[in-house]
């Protein structure tokens, strides 16, 4: 590990299209400055997920590499309990950011729903001025913003789009998901404000493909969500599942599944309303009634193959789902205390071999090369330099400022 990073800044940029609200991957930028040891931001907007801090710590001390040693965890994180060695717990705020980027060894990884800068995005009081946090951050951070998983983060991500800020969008969790055809689109209370944006596209594509879309409610005001997925969705609505007047889901395999599967043959471009809360599954329109996670957590087949996913147009969503779902039944159970067990070993290294293929994968996607040692990452340190710039565009891909 003695050689350091040369690979250019993470640089992908998100729009919200005019027509929906959809957010789409654009190309990566070419000729970046090189990288300092504090242009580089990861944000860990969240890690409410079992074990998903660890791997999260684990893809950023992998991104680190030369960048020098230090993580923060923002105030009362989920995060901030195991990604921070040791911890150091700060309120995330702008002036945060100005004081913390005049160390030249740092690294900043942050985030929780209360008292991140999820906060920002998602409008939630007390947090005043969130265009001046993100701002500053884009002023600091040229080189670019790593964003991983929890709640709201594409939200985040949308946000500093709209900033020009270059991010790398690593959406880990299905709450404020990015609607995608014929993948699930997630819906929490953060999004109360833009429900009929988000769901439009989910309406658009159920009309005119033979798809089955799923919506999945999730968050403490599931209810109100329901109620106005519901009033939007229309006649390509499938019976929600609540139970009338309240906001307590019915059974999924007892009244769900049989229901969906006599509609689905005349009602295949449908709507189907899942409210649940504190479950994070992802859904697929292939796998009804088949929603385990894999049996073995290593296998990620079908979503890893980050570069493929990018030929396609549409962004890590639905991988970096897969991947949540991989690891949520083998990683050490959450316990909402700062007393809870040590992860043991055995997942301490499987949470590692993941953090290794996000990184793996995130390099490749972002570069478009192939990583021939997986499970050697120093032969990664040099793959940058010898990238040739007419690689780091996609055809087809449109520029957006």
């Amino acid at each position: 590990m003695g050689e350091t990073f040369s690979w250019q800044p993470l640089a992908w940029r998100y729009r919200a299209l005019s027509t929906g609200g959809e957010l789409q991957c654009v190309q990566p930028l070419a000729s970046l400055p090189p990288p300092s040891k504090k242009n580089l931001l990861i944000i860990y907007a969240g890690g409410d997920a079992p074990g998903m801090e660890e791997v999260t710590r684990q893809l950023g001390l992998n991104l680190l590499i030369g960048r020098g040693k230090r993580l923060y965890g923002a105030l009362n994180g989920p995060a901030s309990l195991t990604c921070c060695n040791p911890p150091q717990v700060v309120k995330l705020t702008a002036e945060v950011l100005r004081t913390l980027s005049s160390d030249q060894e740092f690294l900043l990884g942050t985030g929780d729903r209360r008292h991140g800068p999820f906060d920002r995005i998602a409008d939630r009081p007390p947090e005043p001025s969130p265009l001046d946090f993100f701002e500053t951050g884009a002023s600091i951070f040229q080189g670019g913003i790593v964003i991983i998983g929890g709640g709201g983060s594409c939200l985040m991500a949308a946000r500093l789009a709209r900033l020009g800020v270059k991010i790398f969008f690593v959406g880990a969790s299905v709450d404020g998901g990015v609607p995608l055809v014929g993948r699930p689109l997630g819906l929490d209370s953060s999004a109360r404000w833009n429900v009929e944006e988000r769901l439009r596209p989910i309406r658009r594509s159920a009309a005119s493909c033979n798809k089955l879309h799923i919506v999945q409610v999730m968050g403490n005001d599931r209810g109100e969500l329901l109620h106005e997925v519901a009033r939007l969705a229309g006649p390509q609505l499938v019976d929600a599942t609540v139970a009338p007047g309240t906001d307590v889901p019915v059974s999924l395999e007892k009244e769900v599944y049989p229901r969906l599967m006599e509609n689905l043959g005349r009602n295949r471009g449908a709507v189907l309303l899942i409210a649940e809360k504190g479950r994070y599954r992802t859904y697929e329109k292939a796998d009804i009634g088949q929603f385990d996670p894999p049996q073995d957590p290593l296998d990620l087949s079908g979503i890893s193959d980050f570069a493929s996913v990018l030929k396609k147009d549409i962004n890590v969503w639905a991988w970096a789902n897969g991947l949540r779902r991989a690891i949520g039944v083998r990683i050490n159970p959450r316990n909402h205390d700062e007393r809870r067990p040590p992860i043991s070993e055995g997942d301490q290294a499987l949470a590692k071999t993941l953090a290794d293929r996000l990184t793996v994968a995130i390099l490749e996607g972002a570069f478009g090369m192939a990583v021939t040692d997986q499970g050697n990452l120093a032969s990664l340190a040099s793959l940058a330099s010898n990238i040739p710039e007419n690689r780091l565009r996609t055809p087809g891909y449109e520029e957006v400022l």
